[in-house]
């Protein structure tokens, strides 16, 4: 009904394209609707860098029995998160959210804060209209990165945590990844140890 109100509106002015327009823009419309009126799996989307990669993430599903489709890419900043982003690799997923443990790269290279949250924020829309429903975007703030200067990484977390006061789609579901250094938490320069992955993933366990 909408669509054919739509249709003969349009119509009315006699512009067939902007008659698809409309019919499309209201199929896509009523097609996440359906979707978003399905409830979630118990599926997670785990986006980011390594420190994504590198844990063990049975850990996370043997807590909340749920399973994981994992989209992240090690060492890259949100630029290559998103160019490289294959929308097949989430369709069908009905997922219920998006793990993001990601930042490092971006710290390093001085990426501008106010560009990089709008970045993940474009990243997270992305994911959720393939999806078909509005994610929410669970984060693990960023750590610290031998040979950068603290502040690089501060920039971010900080960034981060205040796009999260403010965008209700954003939640951190782990802050103490930036302590992992001083409690002999990493494994190399950068790299969450096997009991950093462990504390993270119960940070997100218990947040979702």
């Amino acid at each position: 009904m909408k669509i054919l109100i739509m249709v003969l509106m349009v119509g009315l002015i006699g512009c067939e394209a902007e008659v698809i327009e409309a019919v499309e823009a209201v199929e896509a419309v009523e097609a996440v609707e359906a979707v978003e009126a399905v409830e979630a799996d118990n599926t997670y989307i785990l986006a980011g860098q390594s420190n994504a990669i590198r844990c063990w993430w049975p850990h996370f599903s043997g807590i909340t029995g749920a399973s994981i489709v994992e989209i992240a890419i090690s060492g890259r900043p949100i630029d290559v998160l998103i160019s490289s982003y294959n929308p097949d690799s989430v369709k069908g997923s009905n997922a219920a959210g998006i793990l993001f443990v990601h930042g490092e790269t971006d710290g390093q290279i001085r990426t501008d804060v106010d560009y990089y949250v709008a970045q993940v924020e474009r990243y997270r829309v992305m994911i959720s209209y393939d999806v078909g429903r509005d994610l929410p975007l669970y984060i693990s703030s960023v750590g610290y990165f031998d040979g950068v200067p603290d502040e690089d990484m501060d920039r971010i977390r900080e960034a981060v945590l205040e796009e999260a006061g403010r965008n209700p789609m954003w939640s951190i579901a782990y802050e103490d990844a930036m302590f992992f250094r001083d409690w002999g938490m990493l494994k190399d320069f950068v790299h969450f140890s096997a009991g950093g992955c462990e504390l993270m993933m119960e940070g997100f366990a218990s947040h979702i």
